[in-house]
């Protein structure tokens, strides 16, 4: 008898823990859910630091929440975000949040493989409570 991995819970589970392919099947999940955008989640198809350091801000100023990278806006389609030719994506995304962001707010930077690129990656920045300011 196979085990049956549990579903995935991207606001609750441990992210670390979990493979690229189950992140992965669980932002594909979350993104066709239908679960509407609120406070504490947002899908962006690309990554633009002004205006998506500022969501970061909101989320560790309140309740703490997800950025999903990658994501088209009609939640269908996941290209992922191209990863820079000498750095590694989560590095580059660390370091040009923690440069935008005073203090720096509690966050991690999780990524998987997009279905529909190898080369670019989902990416799921996760901020929980903490009080900061934009620098």
């Amino acid at each position: 008898m196979m085990d049956v991995m549990p579903l995935l819970n991207l606001f609750l589970d441990d992210l670390a823990l979990c493979t690229p392919t189950e992140l992965q099947q669980a932002i594909i999940n979350l993104a066709r859910s239908g679960v509407e955008e609120k406070f504490r989640l947002d899908f962006k198809e690309k990554w633009e630091p002004d205006k998506q350091c500022p969501d970061i801000v909101a989320f560790a100023n309140s309740y703490g929440g997800l950025l999903v990278l990658g994501v088209t806006n009609d939640r269908l389609n996941f290209p992922g975000i191209q990863a820079p030719a000498k750095s590694d994506l989560k590095t580059q995304l660390a370091s040009t949040i923690a440069t935008r962001i005073s203090p720096v707010p509690i966050f991690e930077v999780h990524t998987s493989p997009s279905p529909n690129n190898p080369d670019c990656a989902l990416v799921v920045i996760t901020g929980p409570m903490h009080r900061i300011l934009m620098r």
